[in-house]
């Protein structure tokens, strides 16, 4: 299977024929259409190709991927005039061969021996980077403008530090960098969805919260608002420009080219997608959500995914692709019934128990503290249970007029709450960070306990 550009078939036909090793070759139209295609194969039953491609994503990446995901036989990039740093780091990911389309036009085939695959568990060297969709040292504005073309690199030192200090930054212009820390098939932060089952349980306003705390302790915070439809996070940040996922895959495909315009920063070390702004066009997001959580985790600290009261596929996607998953409810009538078959869908769709976690929302302070009932509904039997305590109508009033950085200022219960919270779960993923903030929550300094009535007097006076 090979991905090139139109015109440029019989070139990289005539490169694999020099390989000895295809029967024939099946062209696909892009690079993520060849990864696709690989899956649906039996794995390294066929090679794979890639060059001479004239946009999207840059050969050697598209190359590297290929390699992290371990399912062609044999990876080969295909250029026009191979330098030597080029079959450095091309040898760093774990390319088969590069082949020299110019040396086989003189009758002299070049192409370097068979090499030891990578298998994506670490990072890469240089600007290769195993994430097709990521392109050469370019960023793309919110606002449309670019900047910053492929510099040359100076020594393997310099690049590496490159290559690990691959961030998105967020402020007042939101840019996308085309470099990630880790390779595709990696995640350089935890995934973490929400899920309810029901509306009203203020799962939308614990998410806001979690994401300011966690960025407050230095970490790159990643929301998506996967509730396409009327989903509503980003006005907890009071942004009036919103996000539209629709314009992400216009044409059918994930374009991490577009992902800066169609995404918005709500604070320092804060940035979100979703929903669409047309309901209508929310279906033809679903199928590229997958793809977007990979993208972002890869690149992120962490990434908090709101969604739907109902279970759409963008949903089933993020719990698939969860570290945890919360089970959010209140204490009304019915919330746990409602949680319990979120849950029990989620272990459906593949979630092992162990990556479900509960939380009581809104929990009266008196109920701090005690053991929490255990529960039979099925993927709750096992859960680690957490308390988030009722913060009053303010969380609910500054949430809705889009002042939930106030809320994180004045402090209270409700808001150590969530440190806690997070602190805790960060911590089960080994992703709590270093600094005495995030100990504090973990260790549950921040939390005061009430005192009784007669807590400092025992005689009535």
């Amino acid at each position: 299977m090979a991905y090139t550009a139109r015109g440029c078939e019989d070139d990289v036909r005539h490169a694999i024929a020099s390989t000895g090793k295809a029967a024939s070759v099946r062209f696909v139209p892009s690079a993520a259409a060849l990864r696709e295609a690989l899956h649906d194969e039996e794995p390294r039953s066929c090679c794979a190709a890639v060059g001479l491609s004239d946009e999207g994503v840059s050969d050697v990446n598209a190359a590297a991927a290929l390699v992290a995901d371990g399912l062609a036989d044999e990876v080969i990039l295909v250029v026009r005039g191979v330098s030597g740093s080029l079959r450095s780091r091309s040898s760093a990911a774990g390319i088969s061969r590069v082949i020299d389309v110019e040396a086989l036009d003189l009758d002299e085939p070049v192409f370097d021996g068979p090499c030891e695959r990578g298998r994506g568990g670490g990072e890469t060297q240089g600007d290769v980077v195993a994430d097709p969709s990521l392109e050469r040292e370019e960023t793309t504005s919110v606002g449309g403008e670019s900047q910053g073309n492929r510099q040359e690199q100076r020594g393997a030192d310099k690049r590496e530090a490159e290559g690990r200090a691959g961030r998105i930054p967020t402020g007042p212009a939101l840019q996308i960098s085309r470099r990630v820390r880790a390779p595709y098939t990696g995640k350089a932060g935890p995934v973490i969805t929400f899920a309810s089952g029901r509306g009203g349980v203020g799962k939308t306003a614990l998410i806001a919260v979690a994401a300011i705390t966690a960025a407050s302790w230095g970490m790159r915070v990643a929301l998506l608002d996967f509730d396409l439809c009327c989903g509503n996070l980003a006005g907890a940040f009071g942004n009036a420009k919103r996000s539209d996922l629709s314009e992400l895959g216009q044409d059918g495909s994930f374009a991490v080219g577009r992902l800066g315009s169609c995404g918005v920063s709500c604070g320092e070390n804060i940035s979100l997608w979703g929903p669409v702004e047309r309901p209508e066009m929310a279906e033809t997001v679903m199928p590229l959500a997958g793809d977007l959580i990979r993208h972002l985790a890869g690149t992120f600290d962490v990434v908090l995914i709101d969604t739907s009261s109902t279970c759409t596929d963008a949903v089933a996607q993020a719990m698939q692709s969860s570290d945890r998953v919360v089970m959010v409810h209140d204490g009304r009538p019915g919330a746990i019934v409602a949680v319990s078959r979120i849950s029990s869908l989620a272990v459906r769709l593949g979630v092992a128990r162990t990556q479900i976690v509960r939380v009581d929302n809104r929990c009266p302070s008196r109920l701090w503290g005690q053991a929490f009932l255990p529960r039979a509904e099925p993927g709750l039997e096992t859960a680690r249970a957490y308390r988030v305590l009722d913060g009053g109508d303010e969380v609910s009033e500054l949430c809705a007029e889009g002042k939930v950085s106030e809320l994180v200022d004045l402090g209270g219960d409700y808001v150590r709450s969530v440190a806690a919270f997070v602190g805790g779960l960060l911590g089960e993923l080994g992703s709590l960070p270093e600094c005495d903030e995030a100990k504090a929550a973990v260790e549950g300094a921040g939390l005061r306990k009430r005192a009784s009535f007669f807590g400092l007097r025992r005689e009535a006076v």
